[in-house]
């Protein structure tokens, strides 16, 4: 009977912590995509961005937005939308290395850590991303990426994503399909 009983909650024990686990899972990441969502991005970003200041490293940020995706969504409905974007996802995945983060900031909307990678490293990856979201099968997109790399004036996360969102409007006004650099101040 104290078997039983021992392996009773055993059994409780493993199933409770697997549902933990999952509940953790699903509170830091987007549902459809597998990426980070957006409230454990920004707490992964500060917590790097705070390890790079003390160690005096540089790390870059890629906002990231599909574009034209509305076209995709009313042209081809929202089933295939969601198709695309987790294609995408899973393309840049392949792309990246172990430390990168990368999550879902909104919408079509992505954006990706690089900690330790210098402004020529992060357009590299940029380019990297824009050449393998040109490759997906229909329907065709591009994505227009915005990059920041960390100066001192990034004392937060929120600095570096607001410049690396100027970029990204920079290089939708300028044509889409394209990558643009936030000043380095």
């Amino acid at each position: 009977a104290v078997g039983m009983l021992a392996l009773s909650i055993g059994v409780i024990l493993l199933a409770t912590e697997r549902l933990r686990e999952e509940l953790e899972y699903l509170a830091t990441h987007d549902v459809m995509t597998g990426t980070l969502n957006r409230r454990a991005f920004i707490e992964t970003a500060e917590r790097e961005l705070e390890r790079c200041r003390r160690h005096g490293h540089v790390m870059s940020l890629l906002m990231i937005d599909v574009d034209h995706f509305k076209n995709v969504n009313d042209t081809y409905g929202h089933l295939v939308g969601d198709r695309v974007l987790k294609d995408f996802a899973s393309r840049v995945i392949s792309l990246l290395r172990l430390p990168d983060q990368f999550g879902r900031y909104g919408g079509e909307e992505f954006v990706l850590l690089l900690p330790e990678t210098g402004r020529e490293a992060a357009a590299i990856v940029a380019d990297r991303i824009c050449k393998a979201t040109a490759d997906a099968k229909a329907p065709a997109c591009t994505v227009s990426i915005g990059l920041a790399t960390t100066t001192l004036i990034d004392t937060s996360i929120g600095t570096l994503l607001s410049r690396a969102d100027e970029a990204l409007y920079r290089a939708k006004s300028g044509g889409r399909n394209q990558v643009a650099m936030a000043p380095l101040l």
